[in-house]
C-alpha cells in the first residue's frame, strides 16, 4: 500500500513539481494546501502518513506552528521544506521535533532518502511502542535525538533529546566536532567506534551503528544507543553535511535482558517441575523440550527437536491422536487427551497430554505449548476403584441371593428334618428325606459362603494370636497336600494380637493352602509366614486400609502362577479356572469376605511360571487374650407343654409355618405374626403371657430390631431370639457388639431348639 503524503507549500510551481516527484517515487499525494490553518484540518480528515511542510507559508500561521499542532494532535511525522531559515526559525523548528528537512531545491533521491528516513523513524517509534508489551516493560515515551553536522563533521544542530543524552547544551555543542560531543565505544571491547558521520561523508550512504554501541555522555555516563545517519545534499548534489538520528536504547536493552532472563526462568521452572513440557513455533517445529521430558524419553534436545513428541506414541493410538493434534493446531484450539507413550526403557506409560495455542500481545498465533503428566499410577488406581465398585456390586447381589435362598432352605431343611423325625425307621422314604436334607445343607453352606463374601455373616470377633491358629492347623493342613508338596512355616516371634473369628481364620488357611496345592500338580513348596508390619494408607484388591500397624499372614507357592486377566476376577464368587466339578469358585471369594469383615485387606502377587503369594493384613486388637473361660451350667431341656407361649414373627409364610411346626412339636404353644406391627397387636391383646419371641430382623413395616426395642420397654421379661438370612451393615454392626441372641438362616431344627432353650433359660 502506497504511503500517503500531504504537501503544505504556498508556491504553485513547487507544489506541482513535488506532486510529480512524489508520484514518480511511488508515493500517494493525498492533498496539498498553501495555508497552515487549512493544513491542520486536512491532516485530521485525510490522515496522511507524512506531512511535507514548508516553514514559510502565507497567512498568519507559519509551517512551524502548523507542524507543532500536527505533531501534538495527530502524532504525524513532519518533514520541513525550506530554502533557508534563520536561527530563531531553526530553533522553533527544532522544538517541534521534525522527522527531517528538505532544503529547496532538492533531488528525488534526497527527497526519497529524507522521506524514507522520516517514515522509518516513525515506524520505528511505533514498533518500539508495540514491543513494550512483548518484553513486559513499559518504555517511557521519548523522541529521537537529532544531531546535524556540516561536511566537515562540525555540529550545526542539536535537538533537546540529543542535548539531554549527551549532556551538551545546544549553544555549547554547535561548532564543535561530532567526536567531541558524540563519543561512542563498543560495549564489550571498550574500544572507540568509528563515527557514523565519517562513514556517511566517506561513502555517501545511510549507515547505522553496529550492535552493542555505548554513548559516553559529558559526565561519563554510559548509554547504550542505536542510530542512523544520512547525508544532506545541497542543490548541486554536493554533500553539505549529515543528519544523525539516535535514541537511548537503555530501556529496550533492559527489556531484552528481562525477556532473556524470563526465558531462562521459564526453562529452569520447566526443568524443575515434574510435568513434562514442549513448545513449537507457528510451523509446528519443536523449539523446546523440558528436562523431565528428555529424562522420560531418554533422548537429547536435538533428537527430540528433529523427531518431535509424536515419535513415541503407541502405534495403534498414533493416527487418531495426530489427527486430533493437527486439527487443534490448525484451528488454534486447546485439547486434552490420554494416550500411551514409550519411555526410555521401552515400556509404555499413560500420559495426560494438554495442548494450548500461544498468541502474541496483538493476537498473532506463534505456536503451541504442550504439557504431559504421567498418570499411569492414576490409571491403575482408577482400575482398582472400578474393581472396588464391581466387588461391592457383586457383594450386594450375593447377599440378596443368599437372603432369598436362606428362606427357601429354611423350608426345605425344616420340613426334611420333620420328615426324618416322623418317618419310621426302615421306611424307604426316610433315606429320601435324608438326601433332601444333605442337599439342603450343602446349599446352606454355599449361601453361607456368599454371605461371608458380602460381609453379611454374623461372626464372633475375639482377640486371637495368629501363630496359635497356624500351629493348631498345621497337622490338618499337611493332610490336605500330597507327599510331593512340602509345607513350611515361618512364624514371627512376639506377634501382635489381632481381632478375628478363629473358625473363619481356619477356613482362610484351608482355602489358601488348597488353592496353592492345586497350582502345583508337579509338586513344590507352600510357605506360611507371619510378621508384624506397618502399612501406609493403601488399596489392596478393592479394599482400602488406613495407615498403621498390622499383622501380616502370607501363603506362598512356587506353582504355575496366575495370568493377568484372571487376577482381575480372582475374588469374584463362582469364578474358577478349575475343571467342572473340581471347584465352586467360592474359596477365594470367602477369603476375601472374611478379611473384609475383619477390617483388613488382601494382596495378590503372581506371574505365570513364578508362583503366587497371597498376603493378608489384619488389624490389631485393643483387647487382650483371656484364658479364663466361664461355663454356665445348662439345665436339662424339659417339655413345658402349654405352660409357655412362643410368638413367631416372620414375613415369609412358609418359613414361619416350618418354625411354628418345629417349636410346637416340643410342646410349646405358638402364636404367629407376619410383621412387627401384628406382633405388637397380638402381645397387647392376648391374655396369655408370652414367654419368648422368635422374630426375623428384616421385615416390612416394623422391623425385628425395632420390635425388640419396644418389647424391652413394654415387657422387659419377654425373651427375644432374632433370626435373619441377611442384615444391612448397621444392623450387623449392632448385633456383633451386643449380647442379643441371634441365629442366622438357614438353621436346623436342633439349632433352633437349642438356641430357643438358651433364650428362655437366660
Amino acid at each position: 500500500m502506497l504511503e500517503k503524503i500531504l504537501v503544505v507549500e504556498d508556491e504553485f510551481l513547487v507544489v506541482r513539481d513535488l506532486k510529480n516527484q512524489l508520484s514518480s517515487l511511488g508515493y500517494n499525494v493525498v492533498g496539498s494546501s498553501p495555508l497552515a490553518e487549512e493544513a491542520i484540518d486536512l491532516t485530521a480528515s485525510l490522515q496522511p502518513d507524512l506531512v511535507l511542510m514548508d516553514i514559510r507559508l502565507q497567512g498568519e500561521m507559519d509551517g512551524i506552528s502548523a507542524a507543532e499542532q500536527i505533531r501534538k494532535k495527530f502524532k504525524m511525522p513532519v518533514v520541513y521544506l525550506t530554502a533557508n531559515a534563520d536561527d530563531a526559525t531553526l530553533k522553533r523548528a527544532l522544538v517541534t521535533e521534525p522527522f527531517g528537512y528538505i532544503i529547496k531545491p532538492f533531488e528525488e533521491r534526497e527527497l526519497k532518502t529524507v522521506i524514507e528516513m522520516a517514515l522509518y523513524k516513525h515506524k520505528a517509534e511505533r514498533r518500539l511502542q508495540e514491543s513494550e508489551h512483548r518484553f513486559a516493560t513499559t518504555l517511557s515515551s521519548i523522541g529521537d535525538a537529532v544531531i546535524a553536522t556540516d561536511e566537515k563533521g562540525i555540529i550545526t544542530f542539536l535537538n533537546p533529546v540529543a542535548s539531554q543524552l549527551t549532556e551538551w547544551p545546544l549553544a555549547e555543542a554547535i561548532g564543535k566536532p561530532l567526536e567531541e560531543i558524540f563519543n561512542i565505544i563498543n560495549e564489550f571491547t571498550l574500544q572507540k567506534v568509528e563515527n557514523p558521520v565519517a562513514k556517511v561523508l566517506r561513502d555517501g550512504k545511510i549507515v547505522g551503528l553496529a550492535n552493542h554501541t555505548i554513548l559516553i555522555s559529558r559526565s561519563g555516563r554510559e548509554i547504550p544507543i542505536d542510530d542512523c545517519a544520512a547525508p544532506i545534499y545541497d542543490d548541486d548534489g554536493s554533500c553539505r553535511g549529515v543528519v544523525l538520528v539516535f535514541r537511548d536504547f537503555t530501556e529496550q536493552k533492559k527489556a531484552q535482558e528481562q525477556l532473556q532472563e524470563s526465558e531462562r526462568r521459564f526453562h529452569r521452572l520447566a526443568d524443575a517441575t515434574p510435568v513434562m513440557m514442549w513448545l513449537t513455533d507457528e510451523k509446528q517445529q519443536h523449539t523446546f523440550f523440558s528436562k523431565p521430558w528428555l529424562d522420560f524419553t531418554g533422548k537429547t534436545m536435538a533428537e527430540e527437536s528433529g523427531e518431535g513428541w509424536q515419535s513415541g506414541i503407541r502405534r495403534q493410538d498414533k493416527e487418531n491422536l495426530l489427527e486430533l493434534y493437527d486439527k487443534a493446531f490448525a484451528r488454534h484450539e486447546s485439547f486434552q487427551v490420554q494416550y500411551q507413550h514409550k519411555r526410555y526403557d521401552g515400556t509404555y506409560r499413560w500420559l495426560l497430554l494438554t495442548g494450548a495455542p500461544l498468541f502474541t500481545s496483538n493476537g498473532k498465533f506463534e505456536g503451541f505449548i504442550g504439557s504431559c503428566l504421567d498418570i499411569t499410577e492414576y490409571k491403575h488406581l482408577e482400575e482398582k476403584l472400578q474393581q472396588i465398585e464391581k466387588m461391592e456390586s457383586i457383594g450386594q447381589l450375593a447377599s440378596g441371593i443368599a437372603h432369598d435362598f436362606n428362606n427357601l432352605l429354611m423350608i426345605i431343611n425344616g420340613y426334611s428334618s420333620l420328615l426324618i423325625k416322623n418317618i419310621p425307621k426302615g421306611n424307604a422314604w426316610a433315606n429320601a428325606a435324608k438326601e433332601i436334607l444333605k442337599a439342603g445343607e450343602r446349599a446352606a453352606e454355599l449361601t453361607r459362603q456368599l454371605l461371608i463374601f458380602s460381609s453379611k455373616q454374623m461372626v464372633e470377633m475375639k482377640p486371637i494370636q495368629l501363630n496359635t491358629v497356624v500351629r493348631n492347623m498345621e497337622k490338618m493342613l499337611r493332610r490336605l497336600i500330597p507327599e510331593n508338596i512340602q509345607l513350611k512355616t515361618s512364624l514371627a516371634e512376639e506377634l501382635r494380637v489381632i481381632e478375628a473369628d478363629s473358625g473363619q481364620l481356619e477356613q482362610v488357611l484351608v482355602n489358601l493352602v488348597v488353592n496353592a496345592r492345586d497350582a502345583m500338580p508337579e509338586g513344590g513348596t507352600i510357605t506360611i509366614k507371619t510378621s508384624n508390619c506397618y502399612v501406609d494408607n493403601h488399596l489392596f484388591a478393592g479394599v482400602e486400609i488406613p495407615s498403621g500397624n498390622y499383622v501380616q499372614l502370607s501363603v506362598s507357592d512356587n506353582g504355575t502362577g496366575i495370568a493377568e486377566n484372571v487376577k482381575e476376577r480372582i475374588f469374584e464368587p463362582f469364578f474358577t479356572t478349575k475343571e467342572i466339578g473340581k471347584g465352586t469358585g467360592l474359596g477365594l471369594a470367602t477369603v476375601y469376605g472374611i478379611i473384609r469383615q475383619c477390617g483388613g485387606a488382601i494382596n495378590l502377587e503372581s506371574s505365570l511360571g513364578q508362583g503366587t503369594t497371597f498376603t493378608l493384613f489384619f488389624r490389631l486388637s485393643e483387647k487382650e487374650i483371656s484364658d479364663n473361660v466361664k461355663f454356665t451350667e445348662t439345665k436339662e431341656f424339659k417339655d413345658n407343654g402349654n405352660l409357655q407361649t412362643i410368638l413367631v414373627v416372620e414375613d415369609e409364610d412358609a418359613v414361619r409355618k416350618v418354625i411354628k411346626t418345629v417349636i410346637e412339636e416340643q410342646g410349646y404353644k405358638v402364636l404367629e405374626a407376619r410383621n412387627g406391627n401384628e406382633a405388637l397387636e397380638i402381645i397387647l391383646e392376648h391374655e396369655v403371657q408370652i414367654t419368648a419371641i422368635v422374630t426375623d430382623i428384616v421385615m416390612p413395616k416394623l422391623s425385628g430390631n425395632k420390635l425388640g426395642e419396644y418389647i424391652s420397654v413394654l415387657y422387659p421379661d419377654v425373651k427375644i431370639l432374632y433370626i435373619s438370612g441377611y442384615m444391612d451393615d448397621d444392623v450387623l454392626h449392632n448385633f456383633m457388639r451386643s449380647e442379643l441372641f441371634f441365629l442366622q438362616k438357614p438353621f436346623s431344627s436342633e439349632q433352633l431348639l437349642s438356641k430357643l432353650k438358651a433364650v428362655i433359660e437366660g
